[in-house]
């Protein structure tokens, strides 16, 4: 009997090679942590941060970002990072992260509900939301979150959808950006330090010092001893976002391939397989003149046993 199953996997993309090659000096310059989450907890900065999966958090493959992702339970999961000399900061800082909030943390506070830990470095510097809103605080001067040196994002955080986050701090200036786009600017942001002893650990997903747990998803968490430029964060979003590859299936069991993500004027190749080993070509290469397309060919499921799909730079 004929299996289908495969046909509707959402593989992960090659992306193009111009584009990692240009993206690389800014990727690594001032990198102290990098967690893609590619089957563990560990740093892929090199510089030996790795992590340690506590209470539950767990690496589960996701399909929205079409590879592995941490979940994090909201009730005590998190993961701990050490507290290397190299996670504290004195002048700069960029925290970057794609997140998708499952629902509330699982602390309330007087006039917060549901807050929950995104990265926390416990008096150095944390990322949190609560009320459906981002909050970071940095050089935080009395115990407690939102101390001297918190601030409210009045964005809205969405829900079940996977949203790139990135706050950098610099001169006590702090922007925030939601998908590259920058969404908030604070300035007069007390100045940066450790007012809590060392000891305290990077943990994503939780707080050192209350029981603040993320509930969801995260995703490629940076951690920079710079900030990043605007450029700099756009790039690294498109860089990370990618293009995507969706298959959908009709009433009449036709698979039509679109895609998501695709950089305007860049050209890619649709290929397929029956076996994860040997790639065909199929049809011809296609500038993308749009972010999203649809692929002008129907494959129907009846006459294949298994067929992969991929998106590449030809």
């Amino acid at each position: 009997m004929k299996t289908t199953k495969s046909l509707f996997g959402i593989l992960t993309i090659t992306l193009a090679l111009a584009a990692q090659a240009q993206a690389q000096s800014f990727l690594t310059n001032g990198l102290v942590a990098y967690y893609p989450f590619d089957g563990n907890a560990n740093d892929a900065s090199g510089n030996g941060n790795n992590g340690t999966l506590i209470n539950g958090a767990q690496i589960v493959s996701n399909v929205a970002r079409g590879k592995l992702v941490a979940q994090f339970n909201g009730t005590n999961s998190y993961i701990d990072c050490g507290s290397a000399a190299v996670l504290q900061m004195s002048a700069a800082v960029t925290l970057s992260e794609w997140v998708n909030i499952s629902g509330p943390g699982s602390a309330n506070y007087t006039g917060q509900t549901g807050v929950g830990t995104i990265i926390n470095k416990e008096g150095e510097y944390q990322l949190l939301y609560a009320n459906d809103e981002l909050c970071w605080a940095f050089a935080n001067q009395t115990p407690g979150w939102l101390g001297n040196g918190g601030h409210y994002v009045t964005n809205i955080l969405p829900t079940n959808v996977w949203l790139h986050i990135v706050v950098t701090y610099t001169n006590g200036i702090v922007i925030t950006y939601f998908n590259g786009s920058q969404v908030d600017v604070y300035n007069g942001c007390c100045l940066i330090g450790d007012v809590y002893p060392d000891e305290n650990n990077l943990r994503i997903g939780g707080r050192q010092q209350e029981a603040d747990y993320f509930n969801g998803y995260m995703d490629d968490v940076r951690i920079y001893d710079r900030a990043l430029s605007s450029n700099e964060v756009q790039q690294l979003y498109l860089y990370e976002a990618g293009p995507r590859l969706n298959l959908g299936v009709s009433f009449v069991m036709v698979v039509n391939p679109s895609f998501s993500g695709l950089s305007l004027g860049a050209a890619y190749q649709l290929q397929v397989s029956a076996d994860l080993k040997t790639w065909m070509n199929q049809g011809s290469a296609f500038t993308a003149t749009n972010t999203t397309m649809i692929y002008p060919q129907y494959f129907p499921v009846a006459n294949w046993n298994q067929l992969y799909f991929r998106l590449v730079s030809p």
